[in-house]
């Protein structure tokens, strides 16, 4: 059998097709299929997280702006929800295969394998490339007329020793707390993502093994007691994917007046920040929000899987390109947006457009980029460790 260095990875003849599937991809029935629709939702979150930087970034006002916000057209750049859409649907398609194929055992080291892998590398790149750009094209002097925002990420320089302490720290994504503005913000959720998956398994397991009544109390109780937010959110998603199919089955018969009707209930839920105004009204529950656009994230899955015109809408080209490339586009995104907007001199809204269009473009080209050579190679590579190597399947849930 052939070495595989640490610099080389497995070509695709040593690879079985099974083994190039994506995170959602894995996300199988028992009858095989494979639900391309969720590949495509994340690819539209991040495409709302884009948009919502890019709002940022500028200071849009008017009476019809402020309409536009407040009603709910705001999905189109709500960021915050989009993210807590990552959240869920991490949980979901995570524990999909689980649930789906009942006989399916729970490897745990393989599983952090598979996670380290597809999230790290990735990663990596994309510090590096916001540390390239930053030093060898990034214009902060023409950056006067955009938002403190946007003005207010990327505040160091080279000869400040403690970035390059700060940086280094950032490499290590999940052992200490650092200042995510130094080099990329969205990485921030980077931090959830992996120290939720560590705990995912074994979520899995007690969704798995207790009843509805005891999964639903666990997340009440974690909400009163003032745990780790997030943990109820990824708990939420697992829950969603055991029942999913019973779930499936009453939209799959729904008249369509009541598909209609859930479809606006997930979109005013999802923005009800914004729509409803909740979470903004003194003494309010600060949280009350987020968890009303959590549920709102788990009907638009539930509709996009077992609603048959969504699931027809979200499976065309457009959708499952930007599914592919989702993962890169949101880490790198936001750099790209930085440093055109410093190349781009605001003058007017006017000038906003080529700056949106120019940075849309370039941060597509460089994500399906970052997705053919670091995504899918490293993903190739977790899968071919596990074939080979019997240490992954030592620890076993079943």
């Amino acid at each position: 059998m052939k070495k595989i260095s640490i610099l080389s990875f497995p070509s695709k003849t040593q690879v079985s097709d099974n083994l190039l599937k994506t995170e959602v991809n894995d996300a199988n029935t028992s009858t095989g299929r494979r639900y391309h629709e969720l590949d495509s939702l994340r690819g539209l979150a991040s495409l709302t997280v884009f948009f919502s930087h890019f709002v940022l970034s500028n200071t849009i006002s008017g009476p019809a702006w402020s309409k536009m916000s407040m009603s709910p057209l705001h999905l189109l750049w709500d960021g915050e929800s989009a993210v807590l859409f990552f959240f869920v649907l991490s949980g979901f398609v995570l524990a999909l295969p689980y649930f789906s194929n009942k006989e399916k055992p729970l490897d745990l080291l393989a599983f952090y394998n598979k996670r380290i892998l597809r999230i790290f590398p990735a990663f990596c790149v994309a510090i590096l490339l916001c540390i390239a750009l930053k030093a060898c094209v990034y214009h902060p002097d023409n950056m006067q007329r955009y938002s403190d925002w946007l003005r207010n990420i990327w505040p160091w320089n080279f000869k400040d020793a403690d970035y390059i302490k700060q940086t280094i720290k950032t490499f290590f994504l999940i052992v200490f707390d650092y200042n995510t503005n130094l080099l990329d913000p969205p990485i921030w959720s980077l931090l959830v993502e992996m120290r939720m998956s560590f705990l995912i398994p074994f979520m899995v397991i007690s969704v798995k093994k207790n009843s509805f009544l005891f999964n639903a109390l666990f997340i009440v109780a974690f909400t009163y007691m003032g745990a780790d937010f997030y943990i109820g959110v990824f708990y939420f998603g697992i829950i969603l994917a055991r029942y999913h199919e019973a779930l499936g089955s009453y939209i799959r018969q729904a008249p369509r007046y009541m598909i209609l009707l859930l479809f606006a209930a997930a979109v005013c839920l999802y923005s009800n920040h914004y729509t409803f105004n909740i979470g903004n009204a003194p003494g309010e529950t600060s949280r009350l929000h987020l968890y009303l656009s959590v549920a709102g994230s788990g009907l638009f899955i539930i509709l996009a899987m077992h609603q048959q015109g969504v699931s027809d809408f979200l499976k065309n080209k457009v959708c499952l390109f930007l599914g592919k490339i989702s993962y890169s586009f949101y880490l790198i995104h936001l750099p790209i947006l930085i440093t055109v907007a410093s190349l781009f001199p605001y003058k007017d809204n006017y000038s906003l457009i080529p700056l949106m269009l120019t940075s849309l473009t370039l941060a597509w080209l460089a994500s399906f980029v970052l997705y053919k050579t670091v995504e899918l190679p490293f993903q190739r590579l977790a899968n071919f460790m596990i074939e080979k190597y019997p240490f992954f399947t030592k620890i076993r849930f079943s």
